[in-house]
């Protein structure tokens, strides 16, 4: 997408991050509550981890998408 400048793909990008950060944030809960991995601490903080930079990964992806949809003082927030 930034590459060839392709508004298609970063906004594909860009909607992507939000079902990605839902299930990020669904699975947390699921850590936190106890329904998977229970009694498995060391796997379970592995998982958290490893889903939070999963997200923060998604987001940094999203921000450089956002420098194809939107004018350079706009990089970084929602398309008006």
């Amino acid at each position: 997408a930034l590459e060839g400048s392709d508004e298609a793909k970063a906004r594909g990008i860009i909607g992507s991050h939000s079902i990605i950060a839902s299930q990020v944030d669904d699975n947390l809960l699921l850590l936190c509550s106890g329904e998977v991995l229970s009694g498995r601490s060391g796997h379970a903080a592995t998982l958290a981890i490893y889903l939070r930079y999963l997200k923060r990964v998604s987001a940094h992806l999203k921000n450089v998408a956002t420098s194809v949809v939107n004018p350079y003082h706009r990089i970084g927030f929602r398309e008006k």
